[in-house]
């Protein structure tokens, strides 16, 4: 069976942090196995995926659909779908859910 993407649901839960202060740097360096490259970069960029955001109802769900212009029973008829298809793919919760948040 395959699996659509949160994309495919409109949903970008995908964030790209840039850092470039070297202060923020150092910081990270600890948790990346202190690679030197941390620090000698001029930026690091870091993937970060929403998890919990996703699963239905939440506020991020929530404004996605109304800046859409849907309104609250589309906004209901959204969640019901887009949880049932989570739910029905063992994806609303745990692991799963930061994978399937990470396509």
């Amino acid at each position: 069976m395959g699996r659509l993407s949160p994309s495919s649901f409109g949903l970008e839960p995908t964030r790209l942090l840039v850092l470039r202060s070297d202060e923020a740097k150092a910081a990270l360096r600890p948790l990346c196995w202190n690679q030197p490259q941390i620090t000698t970069a001029s930026e690091v960029v870091i993937f970060k995926s929403l998890q919990n955001d996703l699963v239905p109802p939440s506020e991020y769900t929530k404004q996605n659909t109304f800046r859409r212009k849907m309104d609250l029973g589309a906004y209901q008829a959204f969640c019901e779908r887009l949880g049932g298809y989570l739910k029905e793919r063992g994806l609303d919760s745990g692991e799963s859910l930061y994978h399937w948040s990470s396509k």
